[in-house]
């Protein structure tokens, strides 16, 4: 038998979060980049914008675990302009979240993270190990949902993601 290891919780996080990021890279690189202009619908984001913001989403998260608060209004948004600067800006930004989320201790991970509209009124308060599941995660995947319907209305082959698609079986998957 081994020894027995104790792991942080950011490094428990990193584990299932590096998956993740893995799905990311994936759906990006299978986003025509012809068409980052288009949306499936007027009040959607188009593809440039929807995968500008699963980018962004990681920073703006990560800071606000430093910050122990996130503010809605006070994000810009940057433009996506070719896949490979899209595939290197989220390498970078997923290198230095990664290097934010390691180094908080499990104290650390304890510590309160507030949600605060504009107008200053706060809409939720989690501890950062909560946080970094609710809503960093669950926002991301969400998103990346959104991108598989993308390319299925494109007609563009959707990659394995956390389980094969009906264009990629399963003994096909990875």
């Amino acid at each position: 038998m081994g020894v027995l290891q104790a792991v942080t919780l950011a490094e428990q996080f990193l584990g299932i979060w590096n998956v993740d990021f893995d799905v990311t890279l994936r759906l990006f690189g299978a986003l025509p980049e012809e068409r980052w202009d288009w949306r499936p619908h007027p009040k959607s984001r188009t593809v440039g914008d929807l995968c500008a913001h699963i980018v962004e989403i990681e920073d703006w998260i990560s800071r606000a675990m430093e910050e122990e608060a996130f503010r809605f209004g006070q994000h810009e948004v940057r433009p996506v302009e070719s896949r490979d600067g899209l595939l290197a800006w989220a390498a970078e930004v997923h290198e230095r979240a990664v290097t934010r989320i390691r180094a908080f201790d499990d104290g650390k991970m304890e510590r309160p993270v507030r949600w605060v509209r504009p107008d200053g009124v706060e809409i939720m308060n989690l501890p950062v190990a909560g946080y970094l599941h609710t809503v960093l995660r669950g926002h991301v995947i969400h998103h990346q949902g959104q991108l598989s319907v993308y390319l299925r209305l494109l007609d563009v082959p959707v990659p394995y993601l956390r389980g094969p698609s009906a264009d990629v079986p399963f003994a096909a998957a990875r």
